[in-house]
């Protein structure tokens, strides 16, 4: 064969070089095209060819997933299925690794989602293509105070902390709750109680951790604030004179629970007995008569918020 001629018959392509026994055909569209080819013999007949050429376009390549959700800062495995090779990783955050293989792991970066671009090629050479989307998992774990005030007051119930109503947890797994780094022994429960020693700050930091139905990790913190029991306000002297003023002795102790309340005078002899009366108030008065101007000294007992026992002394002066 001598005098050989190319030619595209249709539109999409184009060939180089245009004369010989070979030319090359490079597809600059995406429709269907026909290589016309022309020749002589040796006896100077002419004769020609028709080569169809159907555009294939980019095939998708086969994965485990192309939407998928995985924890915070968590790993997703990705999988190509097909027998694709020469294949190319990219992702537009996050990392990568295992990229030289069929099998590649991606790490997000916190909460931020990641694409990830594979490319590769088929059996036949042409150029495959798919994208995979992982988002992190939108979770968080709320916890709310379940009590009718601000503070915890001493003779308050213990400070009950619980997780927010509408939270979704994994079932079955237990919430882990901690005051202070310190777990609480034996809650698992969607609420737990503040230990009563916690009181002794002016606040304690609750924690809880569980598990979502994504299998993330979930943490809330929450801070309970305790109101400090107020000092006992034991008068050093009163003046039962009948002016309406200060006419009786009276102890004052917030957030505890008085005992005993005893009176002596300075030869040690009980003026006032508190008794099984439970009355903590001295008007002045020995067996119904005006009790004298002097010092007495007072002996309290009483039982505070922690229930421990204390006894005060103290010198009060009657004046007239």
């Amino acid at each position: 064969m001598s005098n050989i001629r190319w030619a595209i018959n249709g539109n999409g392509a184009s060939l180089s070089p245009n004369t010989g026994v070979s030319t090359t055909v490079t597809t600059t569209g995406r429709t269907n095209f026909e290589v016309y080819a022309a020749a002589e013999d040796a006896q100077g007949c002419p004769g020609d060819g028709i080569v169809p050429v159907t555009f294939t376009p980019k095939y998708d390549i086969s994965v485990n997933s192309v939407d998928a959700i995985t924890c915070p800062n968590g790993s997703f495995n990705i999988s190509v299925l097909d027998n694709s090779s020469m294949l190319e990783w990219a992702t537009s955050s996050g990392s990568l690794s295992n990229t030289n293989t069929k099998n590649s792991v991606l790490t997000l970066n916190g909460t931020n989602p990641a694409t990830v671009t594979i490319k590769g090629k088929n059996p036949q050479g042409c150029d495959g293509e798919t994208t995979v989307r992982v988002s992190a998992a939108n979770e968080t774990l709320s916890l709310v105070k379940i009590l009718p005030q601000e503070c915890v007051g001493p003779n308050d119930v213990d400070a009950v902390i619980g997780v927010a109503v509408g939270q979704v947890l994994l079932p079955g797994a237990p919430v882990i709750w901690s005051v202070d780094g310190v777990v609480i022994p034996n809650v698992s429960g969607l609420s737990a109680r503040v230990p009563a020693w916690k009181r002794k700050q002016s606040e304690a930091v609750v924690t809880a951790k569980g598990t979502s139905l994504n299998g993330c990790p979930l943490e809330a913190s929450i801070i309970v604030c305790y109101t400090k029991p107020v000092p006992p306000e034991i008068p050093n002297a009163f003046s039962p004179n009948g002016d309406q003023k200060n006419d009786v002795y009276a102890v004052k102790i917030n957030d505890a629970e008085i005992n005993n309340m005893k009176i002596y005078n300075r030869w040690g002899q009980i003026v006032f007995d508190s008794g099984e009366a439970g009355v903590f108030s001295w008007d002045g008065k020995i067996s119904g008569q005006e009790a004298p101007v002097e010092v007495y000294i007072l002996r309290l007992e009483y039982t505070d918020y922690e229930g421990n026992q204390n006894t005060i002394k103290k010198d009060i002066t009657l004046i007239r």
